[in-house]
């Protein structure tokens, strides 16, 4: 067909993909075979090659892929189509280049190639990912808005956009006096552009920026599986003239614990409604998490001092940051006879980078109180749900006692009533104590369910800010649930249950989750009124600032309301009723 074929690079190589790039006619836009002839065979091709017009129309730039162990050396490669047949020489040159040393010597570098690759390569191998990411890193694209800062004009941006596996979470702000904007499109590779549905609210650019008012947006483009490799998605501003503006966010980081955090500053608390969750926030932010989740690694343990055999209970301990309360709490623990011969204690270290300042204190504690001591190490900050499930994991007690590491016993006894209340009845699913602020008010005598004026449900404690001794709060009962702060529950319950649930971000909700858990395979939840302790609520929780500057709480809220609704007005129209008497 053809004597002396042009030459088609072999360009580069991502594991043993080989990457082929020729320049065809212009007329070759409608590619439906494509192959390589050799003397290994005819190989075809995989799917969804490039082919977009190039040099101005006068060429089309062609990039496929095929595997092979080797290079396709002595090949033809064969393109045909309505308009007939190509056929390119290929000739290998050598050891193929990498896809990023080949990318920076590129001169083809058309935006649309880019996004192709990257769609293309990564997902294919944790190798190509990591090919595909470099590129990506080295070379990022620069940033771009529409327009320009000023008291009239119209300037658009989109700052945040984050890429999961259904799709991409963008978010950004605009000014619009004129009413210049008619719309912005995700631009998804080898798809029509697609449309987004912004969510928007009121706010005001930095003093630096200007100061001007604008009007922020957020929003979720369901765009699949082909984005979720893209650290910096393009996107075009659709103009009310009919032109289009492109629109390039910053690098957006691939690291999950950032991404998370990233994700949960995309919106103001006070502008995270249910509709804004339900619609653009929670599919991202649960994928977001599963990622996270799932970066986490094993944790290790260390021990010290000879440990408790065939402990009754075993009290787990989740340690972030903050180890103000350790020696006053394991003071307390020491002194209760009861629980230094019955109790195996099990701190979890969630803030791993302090790892051996953490082991020195708890050596140095060991040998003042003399009370063993096991210390499990996440490998990476995981959040409550994960540090609490990680000390439950190697329990060896009947029964758990979650105890947060700002809990510090009045008395002694307190473990030992709140064990014998699951022994007494083995319906009872979970078991709570009165919790006192350092001031004798009330804290915490059992957990209820209010709802707000939107109907929106929220967890809420029994006579929060009440004297120490109110009566009414000195009542044990039945309750809807207890606080993960003091929950004693039997080991056996605590597995059937799955754990503390992990979906939850940050560490929010985990426990009246576990409450209702139990409550849905028909087990009660206690409180007992007359065992005291104090709690110094919510320290370590401050330390975390993906939890303070975002929305993970609307968020826990939102799901734990989408998942128990009917559960929660169950317990609130039986044991909610028969606490009619109680004005907490």
């Amino acid at each position: 067909v053809n004597d002396t074929p042009p030459v088609a690079d072999c360009v580069a190589c991502v594991g043993e993909t080989r990457i082929v790039e020729p320049l065809l006619n212009s007329e070759c836009s409608d590619v439906s075979s494509a192959v390589l002839i050799g003397d290994d065979g005819i190989r075809r091709l995989e799917a969804e090659p490039f082919n977009a017009p190039y040099n101005g129309g006068k060429n089309r730039l062609f990039v496929g892929t095929v595997s092979g162990a080797a290079a396709p050396s002595k090949s033809f490669l064969v393109l045909s189509g309505p308009w007939g047949l190509a056929i390119r020489r290929i000739e290998a040159g050598g050891e193929p280049r990498s896809l990023s040393t080949w990318w920076a010597a590129n001169t083809r570098k058309l935006p649309e190639l880019r996004d192709h690759l990257i769609t293309r390569f990564g997902g294919k191998t944790p190798e190509s990912r990591a090919a595909a990411r470099f590129v990506q890193l080295a070379e990022p694209i620069p940033a771009r808005r529409q327009g320009a800062l000023g008291e009239t004009a119209a300037f658009c941006a989109v700052e945040t956009a984050l890429t999961v596996e259904s799709g991409v979470l963008a978010g950004g702000w605009m000014r619009d006096p004129g009413r210049s904007y008619a719309g912005l499109d995700l631009l998804v590779p080898g798809v029509e552009p697609h449309p987004l549905t912004l969510h928007t609210f009121d706010g005001v650019l930095p003093e630096s920026q200007g100061g001007y008012q604008i009007r922020k947006f957020v929003a979720f483009a369901p765009a699949g599986g082909k984005m979720q490799h893209h650290i910096q998605p393009r996107f075009e501003l659709r103009l009310a003239s009919g032109e289009r503006a492109p629109l390039v966010p910053p690098p957006q980081p691939g690291d999950a614990v950032d991404s998370r955090a990233t994700a949960l500053g995309v919106v103001p608390p006070r502008h995270a409604s249910d509709d804004v969750i339900a619609n653009c926030l929670a599919q991202p932010f649960a994928e977001l998490q599963e990622r996270f989740k799932n970066q986490i690694g094993a944790p290790s343990e260390i021990t010290i001092g000879s440990q408790v055999n065939a402990p009754t209970v075993s009290i787990v301990v989740p340690l972030y940051k903050v180890y103000d309360f350790i020696k006053p709490q394991l003071a307390a623990f020491a002194a209760d006879r009861w629980l230094a011969e019955n109790a195996e204690i099990i701190f979890v270290l969630d803030s791993p980078e302090q790892a051996t300042h953490v082991e020195d204190l708890m050596i140095g504690f060991h040998l003042l109180y003399g009370l063993p001591i096991r210390l499990v190490v996440m490998e990476q900050n995981g959040g409550y749900a994960l540090a609490c499930n990680a000390g439950a994991a190697g329990a060896q007690g009947r029964y758990l006692a979650m105890i947060n590491s700002d809990v510090v016993p009045t008395e002694s006894g307190w473990l030992e009533q709140l064990c014998a209340c699951l022994m007494m009845d083995e319906q009872v699913g979970a078991v709570g104590a009165k919790l006192l602020y350092a001031d004798n008010a009330i804290q915490h005598a059992g957990l209820k369910f209010i709802r707000d004026e939107k109907k929106r449900w929220f967890n809420h404690h029994y006579f929060k800010g009440f004297p120490r001794n109110y009566a009414q709060a000195s009542v044990s009962r039945e309750v809807p649930g207890v606080t993960g702060a003091c929950l004693v529950m039997s080991r056996f319950d605590f597995e059937q249950a799955g754990g503390y649930t992990t979906d939850f971000m940050i560490g929010d909700y985990e426990d009246s989750d576990l409450c209702l858990k139990l409550r849905a395979s028909n087990k009660k939840i206690y409180y007992l009124g007359d065992v005291e302790l104090y709690r110094f609520e919510r320290i370590s929780i401050k330390k975390n600032g993906d939890y303070t500057r975002g929305v993970a709480s609307q968020y826990n809220r939102w799901l734990q309301q989408l998942r128990w609704e009917q559960e929660i007005m169950h317990a609130m129209s039986t044991i909610g009723a028969r606490d009619g008497v109680l004005t907490g």
